[in-house]
């Protein structure tokens, strides 16, 4: 078993509890409304399709963005790594565990065990701190009903046969490294 000594931290938006969550293991600690300020996190969205119950209205930017703006803003550098294969996203996150690495995780919510949402939606952000086996522990949001410490996910929870249309998201491992860049 795994687990990376840190206090996590459960926010309210899961992609700036996991921006917290990353910067503080570089020992960059600001609140998560610092963070979304930083990021520039505010905007209004409006979204409709014939699929959905009732439209998404949203305050924030986009998915990724976010995590962008911050680590620009910080001067930070961001390693990002994009697959749709299991066998490599696990590959890679096990590598970044073992090497003491918080990992950030964009994936569809739908999959957590966890999960009560019958919808998919696949801009999902945890912060993914150990490992045991088969599960993994990730930091998530208050939203979703969690403590202060991590919940453990099955990684083979909720699967379905690959479907036919894309995602509407590429599923993506990041992680913060510590190094600056250089202001000259």
């Amino acid at each position: 078993m795994l687990l990376i000594d840190a206090q996590p931290y459960v926010g309210h938006h899961c992609e700036s509890t996991s921006l917290v969550n990353l910067l503080r293991q570089r020992e960059i600690d600001l609140s998560e409304p610092l963070v979304f300020g930083l990021g520039s996190g505010l905007s209004f969205t409006y979204w409709r399709t014939k699929q959905m119950p009732a439209p998404f209205l949203g305050g924030r930017i986009k998915p990724d963005r976010l995590t962008a703006n911050i680590t620009a803003s910080l001067g930070l550098r961001l390693t990002v790594r994009e697959t749709s294969s299991d066998k490599w996203a696990r590959e890679q996150l096990l590598q970044e565990l073992d090497s003491g690495t918080v990992v950030g995780l964009k994936l569809d919510r739908h999959h957590l065990d966890y999960s009560t949402d019958e919808y998919r939606f696949a801009a999902h952000y945890v912060a993914c701190v150990g490992y045991e086996d088969d599960r993994f522990a990730l930091v998530e949001t208050r939203p979703l009903g969690l403590g202060n410490g991590p919940r453990w996910q099955d990684s083979s929870a909720r699967r379905e046969p690959p479907r036919t249309e894309p995602p509407s998201s590429t599923p993506r491992n990041w992680c913060m490294n510590s190094w600056r860049r250089s202001t000259a």
